[in-house]
């Protein structure tokens, strides 16, 4: 009890001092009503807690893959522009455009 009274102390003299930057928006009826919905939906949010922390995990373990895909992508397209494949397509396009078959002018 004596170590919890100083930490208490401080929490409630923060969260005071925390209170009173939005003093003039805060109603303790709308207070209530938000405490007593984070009691209520405690389980709610503990699994999206659960589900967020899952959904961190898995996109640590997918960042090297995902970066690794990317890399191949953009060597990739630079082949493909080395190679004239894109300018080949966008004259294509401009001919198709040109016989009015489409409007894009790339």
């Amino acid at each position: 009890m004596e170590t919890m009274l100083p930490v208490a102390k401080d929490a409630m003299r923060l969260a005071s001092e925390q209170m009173e930057e939005v003093q003039e928006y805060l109603d303790p009826e709308d207070l209530v009503r938000m405490l007593k919905k984070l009691v209520r939906h405690g389980p709610q949010i503990e699994m999206l807690v659960d589900q967020l922390d899952s959904l961190t995990d898995m996109l640590d373990v997918a960042r090297p893959i995902l970066r690794e895909g990317m890399d191949k992508a953009t060597a990739m397209a630079g082949e493909f522009e080395k190679k004239g494949y894109f300018t080949f397509a966008q004259g294509g396009m401009r001919m198709l455009g040109q016989r009015g078959h489409l409007v894009w002018r790339g």
